[in-house]
Parts: C-alpha cells; sequence; structure tokens
C-alpha cells in the first residue's frame, strides 16, 4: 500500500514483499537474542514508521536500518542510532558485491539512484523485468562514495551499462549535480558504459 500511494504500478508494488533488504517491522522483525536490543529500539523510535529498509556496507554487510512513516503527522523517515550499529563510513541500499559481479558479468543493468523508495521501487521493476541490480545512496552527498564502491566491484573487463539517477531536488540541485557528474567520472575510469539519466518532475 505504501508503494500504491506513491504511485507506483501495482506489479511492482507487490514485487516489493518479495526484496529481503525491505521488511515489515510488526510481522518480519527478528526475535533472536542478539536482536533483542535492536528489536526493542526498532519498536520504540520507529513504531509510526513500519516500513524498514536495510542498508549495507562496502562488503555486502547489513550495516544500518531506516524506517519510513505511513503517515502524513509523522517524520518521514527515522535510521538507527551509530551507537547502536557502530558508525561506517559509507552504507547504502542494495549493495552486494557479489550481486553486482553477477550483473556486470551477465551483461544486466545497474542501476544507481538516491534515496530508499526510490531503490525498492527500481529493483522491483529490475526484477519484473528479467534481473540487474538497483543501488541507492543514502542522500544526494553519498551518490559520488556510492558510485566509488561500486567502481571497485565492477570485475575488470565486463564493461556494464549503468545508469546514474541523480535526485531531481530543487532544494539541492548544486549539491545533485556535482555528485552525478563525480560518480559519472568514477565509473567511466572502470570502462563501463554509463548513462546519465534524469527524469522531469
Amino acid at each position: 500500500q505504501w508503494a500504491i500511494k506513491r504511485g507506483c504500478p501495482k506489479p511492482i508494488a507487490h514485487q516489493l514483499a518479495r526484496l529481503t533488504d525491505v521488511l515489515r517491522i510488526a510481522t518480519q522483525m527478528p526475535g533472536t537474542s542478539s536482536g533483542v536490543k535492536a528489536a526493542r529500539t526498532i519498536a520504540k523510535r520507529f513504531h509510526n514508521h513500519p516500513l524498514c529498509f536495510f542498508m549495507r556496507d562496502q562488503h555486502g554487510l547489513i550495516a544500518s536500518l531506516k524506517c519510513r512513516g505511513s503517515q502524513h503527522n509523522t517524520v518521514k523517515s527515522k535510521e538507527l542510532p551509530n551507537e547502536l550499529t557502530g558508525a561506517r563510513d559509507f552504507r547504502a541500499f542494495g549493495f552486494d558485491p557479489k550481486a553486482i559481479a553477477h550483473a556486470a558479468h551477465h551483461g544486466l543493468p545497474i542501476v544507481l539512484v538516491e534515496g530508499e523508495a526510490d531503490w525498492a521501487m527500481t529493483q522491483a521493476a529490475l526484477n519484473l523485468q528479467g534481473g540487474g541490480i538497483a543501488l541507492g545512496a543514502w542522500n544526494n552527498r553519498t551518490m559520488t562514495a556510492l558510485a566509488s564502491h561500486l567502481a571497485d566491484a565492477i570485475p575488470e573487463s565486463t564493461k556494464p551499462h549503468v545508469y546514474v539517477f541523480p535526485d531531481e531536488d530543487g532544494k539541492e540541485h548544486s549539491i545533485t549535480k556535482t555528485a552525478a557528474l563525480a560518480a559519472v567520472t568514477a565509473l567511466l575510469r572502470t570502462g563501463a558504459h554509463v548513462h546519465l539519466v534524469t527524469v522531469p518532475e
């Protein structure tokens, strides 16, 4: 319902339930003893933010969790505090070096977007179309770091097609443009075919 309310087509919205890095806090939160502290924190902090997205580090390990609100009177999104998760220099949505290598070797598209919402819906759409991997920058300012780690993860001589979709946010337009161009530059050095895509509002 969250995706449908955002104007997402139903077939793509239904694919969201199959994404392993998206969970519904009320029904899918792990209950293992090692996760009790995290689970309690999440339940307390995010009771009005039931849809959660894992963020991964450059090794593909889960680094944090970001949750989205379902009501108009709640904060749009919240993230777990660093003192609980452990501070990390890099985190992004969907970052999995093995999946990146698989996509590059098999000629599947690699798509860079900004934010958890665009990442989840792009990955769902790619799954419907037969494969590929979407990667979501934590925010506009981290698009360059995401592209740099992606460049490190792309196997030599594969030359995949990489699509960069900068966030068309008027409030941070200059930051977005600079980050997107830096991302393209970093990826071109790998020999990838890089496409900078802008979508009209």
